[in-house]
């Protein structure tokens, strides 16, 4: 498995759900990154990329964006945060 290191970015986004489902829709794919962290679409839209940079990968959690960046060679995840679907453009 993947050593996950989160951000503070997404520790405050995180503290700020109120929705039990989204938080527990959170946990799941944080898990899931965990196991299989190349499980997310690398199909980023322009204004993640420029935000976090070419090598991000995002999975969705209603009604966010989970983003996050694999390095396969230190096997290590990097979660930045979570963008509003229409902030994502």
């Amino acid at each position: 498995m993947a050593k996950i290191i989160y951000a503070e970015e997404l520790l405050d986004d995180a503290a700020a759900i109120w929705s039990s489902s989204v938080q527990r829709h959170l946990v799941k794919a944080l898990q899931a990154i965990e196991a299989f962290p190349e499980l997310g679409s690398a199909n980023i839209p322009e204004s993640i990329r420029e935000r976090y940079g070419a090598r991000v990968r995002k999975m969705a959690i209603r009604p966010f964006d989970l983003v996050y960046e694999y390095d396969s060679e230190a096997d290590v995840v990097l979660v930045y945060g979570l963008v509003p679907f229409r902030q994502a453009r």
